[in-house]
């Protein structure tokens, strides 16, 4: 329990660094946050008007589909940052790490509760656009929990999938590399812009059943609407125990792997 307490405080004090680089390094430091998720968002709308402007009749809200894509591509962006910052977990810090006799442990409490203030930052972003566009905050307990059931899926499959890529990435920097060219791909295959498919004889209901961030979406989205949660429950299920089993099992081996890995990448 003191080792715990030891490495969450490390983590922390590392956190702030992080944190303090963000700011100081960037004009517009977690300005980046709302802007980028803005402009998606606003550009998807215009386009679809315009493309539905000869139709007979225009479906949907427009207001709820600036909220939906406003907050869409933000979680996409938040999850893509989460594991390409824990991929990096090694690579990023070997300098400290040799200094260290703690192994990655405080790296990876660093990065977590970097994350979450980013998440924190995030939702306060979403939940002001979603006010600011005329909708009202959720009002029932349940849509508040199905947005944070969502969220926690989203961080523990980011984490799992960050801790299982981190050695391969120390290693090989195209991992990093192919990460950042996920951002695109994963906005596309994931129902931000259009409906989550429910038919299993279409193939995008399959491709969206095995996107680990298409149910945390429907759940938060439902949340925001307070709609019953018409949430895959076995997929956002599944995904949360896998992502747990695989963020424990990565960081486990990771504590033996990172001595290896210093001594293999050099300075």
């Amino acid at each position: 329990m003191d080792s715990l307490r030891t490495h969450a405080s490390a983590g922390w004090v590392l956190a702030q660094r992080n944190i303090g680089i963000q700011i100081r390094d960037h004009a517009l430091g977690y300005g980046w946050t709302f802007l980028v998720p803005a402009l998606y968002a606003v550009g998807f709308v215009y386009l679809k008007r315009e493309f539905m402007a000869d139709a007979t009749a225009s479906d949907g809200n427009p207001r709820w589909e600036l909220v939906a894509a406003f907050c869409g591509v933000m979680l996409v962006q938040f999850w893509l940052a989460l594991v390409q910052d824990m991929a990096d977990v090694v690579g990023r810090n070997r300098a400290l790490m040799r200094g260290l006799s703690m192994g990655p442990a405080p790296f990876i409490f660093a990065v977590a509760l970097e994350g979450l203030v980013s998440l924190g930052i995030r939702m306060v972003l979403i939940l002001v656009v979603l006010l600011l566009l005329g909708h009202a905050l959720p009002a029932q307990p349940a849509s508040w929990l199905a947005m944070a059931a969502g969220l926690v899926a989203l961080q523990i499959t980011a984490y799992g999938l960050g801790l299982f890529l981190a050695p391969w990435s120390a290693l090989y920097p195209d991992i990093r590399k192919a990460l950042q060219s996920l951002a695109l791909p994963l906005i596309l295959v994931t129902p931000i812009f259009y409906a989550q498919v429910t038919d299993p004889q279409r193939v995008l209901y399959w491709v969206h059943l095995m996107n680990p961030l298409s149910a945390p979406f429907a759940s938060v989205n439902a949340g925001l609407q307070s709609l019953p949660a018409s949430v895959p429950l076995l997929s956002l299920a599944s995904w949360s125990l896998l992502g747990l089993a695989v963020m424990v099992w990565s960081a486990l081996q990771l504590r033996w792997q990172v001595p290896v890995l210093l001594e293999r990448i050099g300075d």
